[in-house]
């Protein structure tokens, strides 16, 4: 899982970069339904930020981006908690 999940992160991330938003949605999508409870807390070998967090970012940039404020809100929102 964490080998998943850190390779969605860095895809999610060169996509995003490149401004394949729909792509890194989709990488995003997957780490954010994949960090569910305990798995919230854990870095997966980042050094920054929680893999959570970074996943929420990304994903919320990428929807602000292609106009879908609604569920940008909504996973935003979902982030804070």
């Amino acid at each position: 899982m964490e080998l998943q999940i850190g390779s969605n992160q860095r895809l999610g991330q060169i996509y995003y970069d490149l401004g394949d938003y729909h792509r890194a949605m989709e990488c995003m999508r997957s780490n954010v339904a994949s960090l569910q409870g305990e798995l919230l807390h854990t870095r997966f070998g980042t050094h920054i930020a929680l893999s959570a967090i970074t996943a929420w970012t990304v994903l919320v940039l990428c929807l602000s981006k292609v106009g879908e404020f609604t569920e940008g809100i909504a996973h935003g929102d979902e982030a804070l908690r």
